[in-house]
């Protein structure tokens, strides 16, 4: 930490809740994060709990498209022993790549070429959040701020509000169960796992709790919908592409594609478009 060349302070996209820095190490740019401290503790411990979950997240998945964590330096937290009556807040600092200004979907200038580069890099990341080591993942934040374009490539950099948590619904939908709500995206209610059980209240044979599993995948796809929209818009490409596109765009528009077809299709698209140049 002490190594990195500190070029501006406070000079990145923090917003009120956290320094961003902006600094060298080694010839590389790097963005360093730390948290601001504010005058309420509840709300600076929910800061923090967020602030460390981002850091765990992408430490932990694995992708081209997700911002990479270089280091990160945990002195003290506000509340750990022998801090509990000092006005220190606390010393987290964590580093990441470093990225231009957040994703500007309508200032996207590319080529065909690109856009169906950025548009399969998208498809695939949606892929490994469905398939990930720590189960289905929903990103309940997504939107552009939370892209960046590093290095020609569009990458998520806010991975704090992304859990592996599904909606639970009634098997028998009987009246007793006036709380739940039918699974949207019209999924089936299917019956928990004997690990799902565990991380609910529902620990008994008779129990009719159930999970809308594959919801997930689906949030995502309608979410992210908005940069295919905008990357694959039909009047950019040649229209021997326009039915392939439009076709596309509406099943992800209904969400009535899953993550393995819309990698296919993208990859389908992309190799007629390399045959209609040669």
């Amino acid at each position: 930490m002490n190594e990195i060349q500190i070029l501006k302070y406070n000079g990145g996209e923090g917003g009120r809740s956290k320094y961003v820095d902006i600094g060298t190490f080694e010839g590389q740019k790097v963005v360093i994060q730390r948290l601001r401290p504010i005058l309420r503790s509840t709300d600076q411990h929910v800061r923090l709990v967020k602030f460390l979950k981002n850091l765990l997240m992408s430490d932990q998945l694995d992708h081209p498209s997700l911002v990479k964590v270089l280091g990160y330096c945990f002195r003290h937290t506000k509340g750990e022993a022998g801090y509990e009556h000092t006005p220190y807040f606390g010393d987290v600092s964590v580093v990441y790549e470093y990225g231009g200004m957040g994703l500007d979907l309508n200032a996207l200038n590319r080529t065909i070429a690109e856009r169906l580069n950025h548009a399969a890099d998208l498809a695939s990341l949606l892929s490994y959040l469905h398939y990930s080591p720590l189960g289905s993942l929903a990103d309940f934040d997504i939107k552009p701020v939370h892209f960046k374009m590093l290095n020609g490539k569009i990458k998520l950099i806010d991975l704090d509000h992304m859990n592996n948590v599904e909606p639970t619904c009634s098997l028998t939908l009987s009246n007793s169960h006036t709380n739940f709500k039918p699974c949207p995206f019209n999924i089936s209610c299917q019956e928990l796992t004997e690990i799902e059980m565990r991380y609910t209240k529902c620990q008994t044979v008779k129990c009719d709790l159930g999970v809308c599993r594959g919801t997930n995948v689906k949030y995502n796809l309608q979410k992210m919908n908005i940069f295919f929209q905008v990357l694959l818009k039909p009047k950019f490409f040649p229209d021997a592409l326009k039915y392939s596109l439009y076709r596309l765009l509406t099943q992800l528009n209904k969400t009535d594609i899953g993550v393995d077809d819309l990698e296919k299709e993208i990859r389908n698209i992309t190799l007629a478009y390399t045959n209609l140049k040669t």
